[in-house]
């Protein structure tokens, strides 16, 4: 089956704007194919055929097939007749490599979303011209139950939904095909993309919220208590969990001045500004003297 995001199979190896087969033993390096558009190179597949045949590879561009034997030579070219991204596409050969079945399968619809795709086979003879086209009819869709994502949502920590989102975007503008699928996946259900991405930003308020008391109560600084809560916004559960493992919490016990809880490492109370209250005597401190 055709993959869009191998770089490599079996000593083929694909670049942006080119194609070459190494032979590693024979200290050789053939251009297979070769392009000015990086978007022309679809995707590449390897299928062991059997000991007549050996290896096939298959190199998929924006409208042909190429298939290569396992020594790197051009068996035949042909062109991709069905474009519809629902379709996977895989190539089946005879033992004999004189005639190959070129299949176009999908669990997808059709444009219309109103009748499932058929499978649909070519096949062609050993210089690609095209002999036979069958039709098959489609095969029940599997139904797959699965639970809400939202509830995972509430981990994930904005700053990776910002990460990924850039890289989505940048990617696709650079021709990276795996940025240019998860792009395309956004696009597809943007209305669950953008609740997964909302109860992400909630969950981390209230985290950065959290933070934010957590730092009042135990009198960190206004500066160590901004970049905390910062922090802990883009770090989701993670950052809050972070806070309370690094950070060392004071004791606390009630001030006699305004009867709130303050720390036990200032000298005045964070709330009142109170000094510590000078212990009773009980007849000792002549000895501290």
């Amino acid at each position: 089956m055709i993959n869009t995001n191998w770089w490599s199979v079996g000593r083929v190896f694909r670049f942006p704007n080119a194609v070459y087969w190494i032979d590693a033993e024979a200290q050789r390096v053939d251009l297979l194919f070769s392009t000015t558009n990086p978007r022309a190179i679809r995707g590449m597949a390897e299928s062991y055929v059997g000991s007549m045949i050996g290896s096939l590879t298959v190199l998929m561009t924006d409208n042909q097939l190429r298939l290569f034997s396992a020594q790197g030579k051009l068996l035949c070219t042909t062109p991709v007749e069905h474009t519809d991204p629902s379709y996977n596409l895989s190539v089946t050969p005879l033992p004999t490599g004189k005639k190959f079945f070129i299949w176009y399968e999908s669990w997808g619809r059709d444009r219309s979303g109103a009748a499932p795709l058929p499978t649909r086979i070519t096949e062609i003879d050993a210089d690609g011209t095209a002999l036979k086209r069958h039709v098959l009819p489609p095969l029940s869709q599997p139904q797959y139950v699965s639970g809400s994502p939202y509830p995972f949502a509430a981990l994930v920590p904005p700053g990776a939904l910002a990460a990924f989102g850039a890289y989505a975007v940048i990617g696709d503008r650079l021709g990276h095909e795996i940025a240019e699928g998860m792009l395309q996946s956004i696009k597809e259900d943007v209305s669950t993309s953008a609740t997964f991405t909302f109860v992400a930003a909630v969950a981390a308020l209230i985290c950065a919220g959290l933070a934010g008391l957590i730092g009042r109560r135990c009198a960190l600084s206004p500066r160590a208590r901004w970049w905390w809560t910062c922090g802990v916004f883009w770090l989701g559960a993670f950052g809050l969990l972070m806070l309370l493992a690094l950070r060392d919490w004071p004791a606390r016990e009630t001030c006699h001045s305004c009867g709130k809880k303050r720390v036990v490492n200032r000298a005045h109370c964070e709330h009142c500004g109170a000094e510590f209250a000078m212990p009773a005597l009980d007849g000792t401190e002549i000895f501290a003297s």
